[in-house]
């Protein structure tokens, strides 16, 4: 029903949509939610009349949340955290929903996390759980342990990390959402590999592997076979690893993760090399060079 919505909001003259501040405010959200942060702002920067003038003093304040979260996304931290800040100080004076205050607390977290303001970030994401888990929103607080582990893990605060993992997964599983389940398996894994746990990282890789192929998510596969690949490698089981860095390399490829791609190059070179396969390690090196030369990207280890 929401697709449909969707799809009819889409159909609209956009005279029509923007007479009325709610539609155009969801919109964009949906915008964010199919991966179009570009389009958001597009329809949100500046703000529309209709937005500025709504009788409803939360509209604008949730507009300003979602400019705020489509400028992270395309990497503008600054702004993103210009405008969210914005956004906190006109709820000041608000009654509004617990929900939006979650929302903006989480965001700003998040913000602060990339900013290396590792106090501040953990204040707003304990807040924005704490509100969360207040109003009964599971998913929201699914959201904010993954972001809390993703935190930890960065600090080398593994424990911690494990357990937001395990209760983000176990609280995402209830709910069916198998999408985000299989993102946090991947990240679950890491943790594990980086407390030296190697089995249990590949036993957790090996849920999340075909997960995210049946699922057809491209992306989180990639990054899921290129930390297997990781595990692997360190396990000395070199022919899994090649194998696993193959794959990981041609989905990163096929859905442009260039980072991601250059990384996996860099492994699967050292795999090759640990199997005799000199020659083509080699061409896959200057591949990577190559590509980490165009893209400005640094070649990590492999």
């Amino acid at each position: 029903q929401w697709r449909l919505l969707g799809q009819s909001l889409d159909r609209l003259p956009a005279r029509v949509l923007h007479q009325n501040a709610c539609l155009v405010v969801w919109r964009a959200r949906r915008c964010i939610e199919e991966g179009r942060p570009e389009d958001a702002l597009r329809l949100l920067s500046p703000l529309p009349a209709c937005v500025r003038q709504s009788n409803d003093s939360t509209v604008a304040v949730r507009a300003l949340t979602v400019v705020g979260i489509a400028l992270r996304l395309i990497g503008k931290i600054d702004a993103s955290l210009a405008e969210l800040e914005q956004a906190r100080s006109s709820l000041g004076g608000i009654e509004s929903s617990s929900d939006l205050r979650a929302e903006l607390a989480h965001n700003l977290g998040i913000g602060y996390a990339i900013k290396r303001d590792s106090h501040r970030a953990r204040a707003l994401l304990g807040e924005a759980l704490a509100l969360s888990e207040r109003i009964g929103d599971m998913a929201r607080a699914c959201k904010v342990h993954y972001d809390l582990g993703a935190m930890n893990t960065e600090q080398g605060r593994l424990d911690e990390a494990l357990a937001h993992y395990d209760v983000a997964l176990s609280g995402l599983e209830k709910l069916g959402n198998e999408v985000e389940a299989t993102g946090v398996l991947n990240n679950l894994a890491m943790a594990h590999f980086l407390m030296a746990d190697y089995g249990l990282a590949r036993d957790v890789l090996l849920r999340a592997v075909p997960k995210a192929a049946s699922l057809g998510l491209t992306r989180t596969e990639a990054y899921c076979q290129i930390t297997l690949a990781d595990v692997y490698l360190t396990l000395e089981e070199y022919p899994e690893a090649v194998a696993a860095y193959e794959r990981g390399v041609h989905l990163a490829g096929q859905c442009g993760e260039h980072p991601l791609l250059v990384y996996g190059q860099g492994g699967l070179a050292r795999s090759l090399l640990k199997t005799g396969r000199a020659v083509r390690a080699k061409v896959l090196l200057r591949e990577a060079l190559a590509l980490a030369e165009e893209q400005r990207l640094e070649l990590h280890r492999g």
